[in-house]
């Protein structure tokens, strides 16, 4: 319940039934079911017990100050720093997705041009015509591209 209170800055109310004998004789007694247990509580954002029952019946109570939810959240943003706009924002790009694009500047096309010339010079250099083909393909494939970005 401490996590509770402390992750959400706020004040917990937790109130946990003891079993008793009657209750045993109802649910049947096993090592599961024992009599006793029972733990109720309020608890301050900041994690401290005012007040508590443990192992008995009984009513509680707290002098709740709701200024140390206030202190806390000073303390802690428990919604994050996404939550502040002049922190982060989020893009959205309606942009159609394309495996090969122009960003920053053409520095991806330029890559792939790139690499396209070095496998065109290795299969040169090998006689490889099959590679040959699939490099001019590719580089086609690439200039198509480029011009349906434009």
């Amino acid at each position: 319940m401490r996590y509770h209170a402390l992750a959400g800055g706020v004040f917990v109310i937790s109130a946990s039934d003891r079993i008793n004998a009657d209750m045993v004789s109802k649910l049947g007694h096993s090592d599961m079911v024992k009599e006793g247990g029972g733990w109720s509580a309020i608890i301050a954002p900041n994690g401290q017990v005012p007040s508590s029952l443990k192992d008995r019946e009984g009513i509680i109570y707290a002098d709740i100050d709701m200024e140390k939810i206030v202190d806390m959240k000073y303390m802690w943003d428990t919604r994050g720093h996404y939550a502040r706009w002049d922190v982060a924002s989020l893009l959205l790009n309606r942009e159609r997705y394309m495996p090969i694009r122009e960003a920053y500047g053409s520095f991806i096309r330029d890559d792939v041009k790139a690499s396209l010339d070095v496998l065109k010079k290795k299969a040169d250099r090998d006689k490889d015509e099959e590679l040959k083909e699939i490099t001019e393909k590719l580089k086609k494939a690439l200039a198509n591209v480029s011009n349906e970005d434009r």
